[in-house]
């Protein structure tokens, strides 16, 4: 599992740094969209390496934070929801242009 946390981490890395790049450039809902990924990578590392499973199929911040064993506040957690929404709406649009 270590092989697995170390992958979710460095590829973590990646989608921050497209975050911060796709950021520079005013591209804002695809930033919000890497940096959320980026999140979500990390957390699953954590999961990873606490209980030596693969990371569960999840997408909610919060859901897979509790998992983790992370502490958060209402502020933090209120600002895990935003994302994870965005985030949700970004992939699984209903309504298409």
């Amino acid at each position: 599992m270590k092989k697995q946390a170390v992958w979710w981490r460095r590829t973590a890395d990646v989608d921050w740094r497209t975050a911060k790049s796709l950021n520079q450039l005013k591209r804002y809902n695809m930033a919000l969209f890497m940096a959320h990924l980026a999140i979500e990578k990390q957390i699953k590392a954590i999961i990873v390496e606490k209980t030596g499973r693969p990371a569960p199929y999840e997408h909610n911040l919060n859901r897979l934070a509790e998992r983790a064993g992370i502490e958060r506040d209402e502020d933090q957690k209120r600002v895990m929801t935003e994302i994870t929404s965005f985030n949700v709406l970004g992939r699984y649009q209903t309504e298409k242009v």
